[in-house]
């Protein structure tokens, strides 16, 4: 669906490149608006509600595109659809928390599994 490089999801939404992270810092930010632990993503994805796809998804863009707000959110997730919208979250913290190689890079193997 999109192109990944280093954690990163590039995918198109109107009319340009647009680029979806969740770095630690995107974690924080979604524990705090969201005041659910990152570790109960899962559940909350599970049945989401609108608000928390477009909350997941501005943070998730607000590292390369700062200025995205909640109404900008909203009018990607309308050009992409909801459902394309939930799996580029997925997709983007799949990126974001790779499976482990094994050769004690940092990476633990675990990370919050979050589908849609």
């Amino acid at each position: 669906m999109g192109a990944q490089r280093n954690g990163e999801l590039m995918f198109q939404a109107l009319g340009r490149n647009l680029i979806l992270v969740f770095d630690f810092n995107a974690l924080c930010t979604i524990e705090d608006e969201l005041d659910v632990a990152v570790s109960e993503l899962q559940a909350v994805m599970q049945s989401p509600r609108m608000k928390q796809i477009r909350t997941i998804f501005r943070v998730g863009l607000s590292r390369h595109q700062p200025n995205v707000d909640d109404i900008v959110a909203g009018e990607i997730i309308g050009d992409v659809g909801m459902q394309r919208a939930a799996n580029l979250i997925g997709e983007a913290f799949a990126a974001a928390f790779p499976q482990a190689d094994g050769e004690g890079g940092g990476s633990t193997g675990s990370r919050p599994p979050v589908s849609a």
